[in-house]
């Protein structure tokens, strides 16, 4: 398969998809906290932990404690890291 990616230009993709993905699950932590500061006057947070938050971390991480067999953002990264194999060392684009 012809590609025009080199292989530094590929794993400086996988190393930011992964900063992007470990970004993304900051952001959801943080939106968590800033939640739970106004479940006690009536934010309903169990619900938004149930039926928001949790779906955001199966989709995020293979690492969210949930049974579930959803693709999520792991597996595309993992899924990356074996195209591997259709790049050398060489700088030059490969076929």
């Amino acid at each position: 398969m012809k590609t025009d990616i080199t292989k530094m230009e590929y794993l400086r993709d996988v190393e930011r998809v992964r900063e992007l993905q470990a970004e993304m699950l900051e952001s959801l932590a943080e939106i968590e906290r800033v939640c739970e500061k106004y479940k006690s006057i009536g934010l309903p947070v169990a619900n938004y932990q149930a039926y928001v938050f949790a779906h955001l971390k199966i989709n995020l991480t293979a690492e969210h404690g949930f049974l579930s067999r959803d693709l999520n953002l792991s597996e595309v990264v993992e899924a990356m890291e074996q195209l591997e194999e259709h790049f050398d060392e060489s700088e030059a684009p490969h076929e």
